[in-house]
């Protein structure tokens, strides 16, 4: 019985015949795999395609968001690093201050930061639940084929939320010295007149965002910083130090992968040797040179 399982980006065909799995690509003859003319399993002909399509179509678009992604980042950071210059040149008496720091400090608030949360918050959260779905399904194949590309493979896909958040967390960070800066303009000019004015602008950073402050919002209003992101891998991966000791002690491994139960060279001589002339053959029709071999 012969049926088309599936087709994919208008070029790939799924195909079993008699339950062997054919790829075919009517568009491009040098992509279609044949049944059993590579000797390759059905597991292997599609993971070979699902690579190709992944690498082909998937890995750039990645790519690409990762890229957007740190140009977002620079740009919220440069806006940020402009308005600190602005505040430090700036006197809150000055009338400088309602013109231009102000309405600097309104725009990160009401424009800068929400585009930035709005438009990558979702889609770094699905970045690193990928990651770790990953991390963790490579660490069980490991446990199972004790393959060390998979090991590295989890340990890679790990540490990459790391990677793909340090951009924004930079930012939302950079946010946060903003209000160090106010307390430097404060040391400059104690008066009571520069003191109001700062507590007016400390506050609506402090309430932004429902008092969680100004950066980079994910989940559930929760501002990601440097220190934020560093507590949750602290938290994690001291969780993973405890854990993972204990599957790796428990894991099962076949003898046949330590040797631990081979017999030496000098042993199966003595064997052999000790059963010349007997008869050699068991009831399941298997002789001991079989077992030996």
């Amino acid at each position: 019985m012969t049926h088309s399982v599936l087709n994919i980006l208008g070029g790939f065909n799924f195909i079993i015949t008699n339950g062997v799995l054919a790829i075919e690509n009517p568009t491009n003859p040098a992509f279609t795999i044949k049944p059993g003319e590579d000797g390759l399993t059905n597991s292997q002909r599609l993971l070979a395609v699902t690579n190709g399509i992944y690498f082909a179509y998937i890995f750039p678009l990645l790519c690409a968001w990762y890229l957007t992604l740190k140009l977002a980042s620079a740009l919220v950071s440069d806006a940020v690093v402009g308005c600190r210059t602005m505040m430090i040149n700036t006197l809150p008496t000055d009338d400088e201050w309602d013109d231009e720091v102000v309405p600097s400090v309104l725009k990160l608030i009401d424009s800068t930061l929400p585009t930035l949360s709005k438009g990558w918050s979702d889609s770094l959260l699905a970045m690193w639940m990928g990651c770790w779905a990953v991390a963790l399904s490579s660490f069980a194949l490991f446990l199972d084929t004790n393959a060390e590309v998979s090991l590295f493979l989890a340990c890679f896909c790990l540490v990459s939320p790391i990677l793909l958040a340090y951009d924004v967390a930079s930012a939302s960070s950079d946010c946060d010295k903003l209000k160090s800066t106010l307390n430097v303009i404060r040391a400059r000019d104690m008066s009571v007149e520069t003191d109001l004015k700062l507590q007016v602008m400390e506050r609506l950073l402090q309430n932004t965002n429902n008092g969680a402050g100004l950066g980079f919002i994910v989940g559930n209003g929760k501002v990601l910083d440097m220190n934020t992101l560093k507590s949750i891998f602290a938290g994690m991966f001291g969780f993973l130090a405890t854990v993972l000791p204990l599957f790796l002690a428990l894991r099962y491994v076949p003898a046949s992968r330590t040797h631990a139960c081979d017999l030496s060279d000098t042993q199966i001589t003595r064997i052999k040797a000790a059963m010349l002339g007997s008869n050699d053959t068991c009831s399941f029709n298997q002789t001991i040179n079989d077992v030996l071999a």
